[in-house]
């Protein structure tokens, strides 16, 4: 695989990492909630973007090699002529010659236009490793979003677990309540009901679980872990305001870059066709035989083209891509500025709901042993014992939602800012 240039991976790798030391933020504590880095590594380079990002590679050498030598080649002229003679007047018959003639001729580049020309395939080098770097970057946020499904619907399906054995429990206490004489059989009917509907439940969980795996699998190739357990998500220690991860995020911004280098290169292409007003000269050599050798003729020659009115109509359609192309910049610019802006007003909104739903869990979780003992002493109705239970199942689900959107929030923020999974970190 070709590598990218030296020059590119030593200054966005020096970034990174100025980066991570600037965030204060451990690695180490995020990274365990992902997959393996090697997983990530290997399923990347696998992933059809990045593939055909990688062919781009190629073509953008090729594509250098050619702009360097031009489009003018050179172009070998022959031809043969027939001459015939009358003479009479002195007594002789016609004359006729067969007289060949060859020549060579080439558009020659000006100086100046050669050297923009070496200008311009160099930055398209350049380009082909952005848009590399741009594909695996898209690529690995893709699979933080396949991942990050899968753990919700893993999460999902253990709770919908959790709720249909507390219905069996209940189911259970509610038997020795009845074989006594305690409750109603009407009860058992209802909470037979909760039970089915509790099953169907967790059989759409499990389906879901199965789609969000299917779908993860098709680019990942680590493994997928068979249970996950939010209680390992912990808010983590960082000094990142939201300007500085603004900062950080354009800074290391591949999609960004990309667009801001071809905005340069359509401003470097409108200059090359400026330069075209003042046209390149083809020079050209001849020979040619003539009355059977009696003449032999050397010839040269300048041609220039007289396309001005072209030239100006090329240049104008080019001035007006170059000025989309600085609007594409400025507006993928303000893109990741607002997106940024939102991943961490969302991530200070998961924080909060974080301690709030510890705090709300903490108290279902007192209140459930004195409801389930309540209700064996018949001092609470089943309906109330079932709307704590639901309480209770609602409370934890909540909290591991707002545990899994503060850990996808924050290694968004840090996949952004090429803190984890980052190709200068692999090649």
């Amino acid at each position: 695989m070709r590598k990218i240039s030296r020059y590119c991976f030593y200054a966005v790798l020096g970034l990174s990492f100025a980066q991570a030391v600037q965030a204060n933020i451990p690695t180490t504590e995020i990274e365990p909630l992902l997959p393996q880095s090697s997983d990530v590594e290997q399923s990347l380079n696998q992933h059809p973007g990045v593939l055909a990002a990688r062919s781009g590679l190629d073509y953008a050498a090729a594509y250098n090699q050619k702009i360097r030598l031009g489009d003018a080649a050179w172009t070998v002229k022959t031809g043969l002529q027939l001459r015939r003679t009358d003479a009479p007047d002195s007594g002789r018959s016609s004359e006729t010659f067969y007289e060949p003639n060859i020549g060579l001729e080439k558009q020659v580049r000006l100086p100046n236009k050669a050297r923009l020309d070496r200008d311009l395939g160099s930055r398209e080098i350049v380009l082909a490793e952005l848009k590399y770097t741009d594909a695996w970057h898209e690529a690995s946020k893709e699979l933080h979003g396949l991942w990050f499904a899968y753990l919700r619907a893993l999460t999902q399906l253990d709770r919908q677990r959790e709720q249909l054995q507390i219905i069996e429990n209940q189911m259970g206490i509610l038997s020795n309540r009845i074989r006594v004489g305690d409750a109603p059989r009407l009860e058992l009917m209802l909470l037979n009901t909760e039970h089915l509907q509790s099953k169907e439940q967790l059989l759409q969980a499990e389906m879901s679980l199965s789609q969000t795996k299917q779908a993860l699998s098709r680019y990942f190739q680590g493994n997928i872990p068979a249970n996950f357990l939010t209680q390992r998500i912990k808010v983590l220690p960082q000094t990142y305001t939201q300007a500085q991860w603004v900062t950080a995020v354009l800074d290391a911004n591949h999609e960004l870059k990309l667009a801001q280098t071809q905005a340069q290169q359509q401003h470097a292409l409108l200059q090359r066709q400026r330069l075209n007003s003042l046209p390149d000269p083809t020079l050209g050599v001849g020979y040619s035989r003539e009355q059977a050798g009696a003449d032999n003729l050397i010839s040269f020659s300048v041609s220039i083209p007289l396309a001005q009115r072209q030239v100006r109509a090329t240049a104008a359609m080019l001035e007006a891509e170059a000025k989309r192309a600085d609007i594409e910049a400025a507006r993928v610019q303000s893109r990741l500025v607002n997106e940024t802006k939102l991943l961490s007003m969302q991530l200070q909104d998961a924080q909060l709901r974080m301690t709030k739903s510890e705090e709300i869990f903490t108290e279902l979780l007192k209140q459930n042993s004195l409801m389930n003992k309540a209700y064996r002493l018949g001092e609470i109705s089943l309906n109330e014992l079932l709307l704590h239970s639901r309480q209770l199942i609602e409370g934890i689900t909540r909290l591991d939602q707002a545990r899994l959107d503060y850990a996808q929030n924050l290694s968004l923020l840090m996949l952004n800012s090429h803190m984890i999974w980052s190709i200068d970190d692999e090649h």
